[in-house]
């Protein structure tokens, strides 16, 4: 590429990198996007134990990104090493070069992934930009499956968790969100009671150890099964402030969200960069959910995401008594009793939220099975909003 290089992330970049974050994801973005908060492009990479970061300049300046974060898994009955990629970003005036750009990048990464030990590449897009590249990332070597979407619910964007709203947004925006407190309050009402016999509850540092197990041996049959230690997953929630909501029957564990907390902007919050006003809001966004099978089709994995969405404050144990939580949900549409307990609880699917994941094997012995669920954890996808306890 004539002019440009790829580099690795330097802290002298992170100010341009934040930029180049906010200038190509809200480049014609009407709806609602997720960004960074803390501002330091760095953070999210910082949360993982590995992961690679790659930049092409062009004359000192960065115009495009992409990175990976590493984690375990078990893909194709084996257990392998996934590199997520993220920050697949670039400057609207080099759209026109977006493949010979991204070509050089994902060449780059793949050097790095093979000594980082990564087995398989994988990230998450929106659907109407995979469109416009098909043929890019199949020679590329890349697979995806679609129906990776995006699914909102909850009405208070005020008292939000961990900062409460500081922007005011436009009093007919504020009238028109308000009601959805009671069309959810009308749903929750409308919503079967469980059996005295379950119990859904916040998890504890106690419940880890068995949360681990649950997890690892979860029951949907997805391609890319998470795989932790508990010492490893301890790590994972302080870091990543993961908080969680547990079911259980007669005190046996059958059901398990894990949740990060993710950052917003856009639509009537304005959108940096592009706006000169522009405010940000908060929302829960499931990370891990699993529940046992028998009770995947049952009205228990609705009362976890309730449970869920009447959380006001994770750390200090507070239910929002008053209103619901905003919560954004993503995964594979084909977990039927995940999108069923959404739906339940009043959540919703916008189109302009279908997404896809794509991904791509850096082993022979490793066939991707695009018939099973692919699925990742939120924060391999969104970066993680940290406790106003933790420092950036």
């Amino acid at each position: 590429m004539l002019g440009f290089v790829v580099v690795d992330y330097t802290d002298d970049l992170d100010e341009h990198l934040r930029e180049l974050f906010d200038c190509s994801i809200f480049y014609k973005r009407h709806e609602f996007e997720y960004m960074r908060d803390p501002e330091k492009w760095i953070y999210r990479y910082k949360l993982a134990d590995d992961y690679i970061t790659k930049i092409v300049l062009d004359n000192g300046k960065p115009i495009a990104s992409l990175g990976v974060i590493k984690r375990r898994c078990i893909v194709s009955g084996k257990e392998v090493n996934v590199g997520c990629f993220v920050d697949d970003c670039i400057l609207p005036e080099y759209i026109g070069k977006y493949e010979d750009i991204f070509k050089e990048l994902f060449v780059d990464i793949e050097k790095d992934a093979k000594k980082h030990g990564i087995d398989v590449l994988c990230g998450w897009d929106y659907l109407h930009l995979l469109k416009k590249h098909e043929s890019f990332y199949k020679q590329l070597g890349f697979s995806w499956v679609d129906g990776v979407n995006w699914f909102p619910g909850g009405s208070d964007i005020n008292e939000t968790y961990p900062h409460p709203l500081t922007y005011l947004i436009p009093w007919y925006w504020r009238w028109a969100i308000g009601l959805y407190k009671y069309y959810f309050k009308f749903i929750e009402l409308r919503l079967p009671r469980l059996n005295d016999d379950i119990k859904i509850r916040w998890m504890e540092n106690s419940d880890i150890p068995s949360v681990v197990e649950f997890i690892n041996t979860q029951e949907d049959d997805a391609e890319f099964k998470s795989r932790y230690s508990v010492t490893e997953y301890q790590i994972i929630l302080e870091k990543n402030n993961i908080h969680g909501i547990l079911a259980e029957k007669n005190s046996e564990l059958i059901g398990v969200l894990t949740y990060v907390v993710s950052a917003w902007g856009g639509w009537m919050f304005g959108k940096p960069f592009y706006d000169k006003k522009w405010g940000i809001f908060y929302s829960y966004t499931p990370d891990e959910f699993a529940v046992k099978s028998k009770y995947q089709k049952t009205i228990v994995p609705a009362h976890m995401v309730l449970k869920l969405m009447k959380t006001k404050d994770p750390e200090r144990k507070i239910q929002n008594l008053n209103d619901y939580s905003l919560m954004v949900d993503i995964f594979d549409k084909r977990l039927d009793w995940r999108r069923g307990a959404l739906f339940k609880v009043g959540c919703s699917e916008p189109e302009f939220d279908y997404g896809v994941i794509l991904a791509k094997s850096l082993r022979d012995d490793i066939i991707l099975d695009k018939s099973k669920s692919w699925d990742l954890p939120a924060r391999y996808i969104i970066a993680p909003v940290p406790s106003p306890n933790q420092s950036d």
